[in-house]
């Protein structure tokens, strides 16, 4: 799992991998990586302001509502994977 801390991150990892420039719906996409395949997931910095960031305590929205969600998934993904069975993002 690759975890981009911010969008403009995002946006470089996207340039030098060749991916799609805008973010991936469901903040989750596949990253080639050396032959195999890494998932990247992309938030807002965690020192965003207002409603974005997720960086001030544990119990901030962002972090609540959709970091954590989407790292939960990703796991999901990759045990679902480990085990044969398919589970796309």
């Amino acid at each position: 799992i690759v975890i981009a801390q911010g969008l403009g991150v995002r946006r470089w990892i996207a340039r030098a991998y060749g991916l799609a420039a805008g973010p991936p719906a469901g903040h989750i996409q596949r990253l080639p990586v050396a032959g195999s395949d890494a998932l990247l997931l992309a938030f807002s910095h965690p020192s965003a302001r207002g409603a974005l960031n997720w960086g001030v305590n544990e119990r901030t929205p962002y972090l609540l509502n959709t970091v954590a969600p989407t790292v939960e998934r990703a796991m999901m993904t990759i045990w679902a994977t480990l085990y044969g069975r398919t589970n796309d993002p």
